[in-house]
């Protein structure tokens, strides 16, 4: 590969089931997934410094959350997200950088946590497409 050119991934594969847990009389959750635990998340990010301008960085970042149980009876799910972010930043000079960044850059629709209470689903969404630019100074 490319020397300017740096690709890096994680991905975490889980299993997320209680072994026993008997809640009362009317409630055994054994052999259920926990709620909230996704079985697959995963992050893989793609960097770029070109050749003819080491002073930039430019990355693309792509982030996975699977499905996942929303209430511990597994009765309802929330099907996970992808998210595609953008990142890029130039060297000024010695301690002076300048930056941006593109969050969720395809304005998906995602959820950062999903729960069911009182048997109705609730959703905390999570933020639309979102632009950031700064300037850094070390000292």
């Amino acid at each position: 590969m490319n020397p300017q050119v740096r690709l890096t991934s994680a991905i975490g594969l889980n299993d997320h089931v209680y072994r026993h847990w008997v809640v009362d009389a009317a409630t055994n959750l054994s052999g259920k997934e926990i709620s909230a635990a996704p079985a697959v998340t995963a992050n893989t990010t793609l960097e770029y410094t070109p050749a003819w301008s080491p002073h930039l960085r430019l990355e693309a970042e792509w982030s996975r959350v699977g499905s996942y149980w929303m209430d511990d009876l597994n009765t309802q799910s929330y099907g996970g997200y992808d998210l595609v972010n953008l990142r890029a930043s130039y060297t000024i000079s010695e301690g002076v950088d300048v930056f941006g960044r593109v969050s969720n850059l395809f304005d998906t629709r995602w959820s950062t946590t999903s729960t069911v209470s009182n048997g109705q689903a609730q959703f905390s969404p999570g933020l639309p497409r979102t632009a950031y630019i700064g300037l850094m100074m070390r000292f």
